[in-house]
């Protein structure tokens, strides 16, 4: 039982990891283009 689950545990674990990278990468590109745009509307 616990030999079968540790696999799976440790998939889902990559999976959630992955996941998670992939949506901090995504709201950092937003928020770094929020800030360019903002600066940008200063400029003007």
């Amino acid at each position: 039982m616990n030999l079968l689950l540790k696999p799976l545990l440790i998939e889902f674990f990559n999976y959630s990891v992955s996941l998670i990278k992939k949506l901090t990468g995504q709201i950092f590109i937003f928020l770094l283009f929020m800030v360019k745009e903002y600066c940008y509307e200063i400029k003007k």
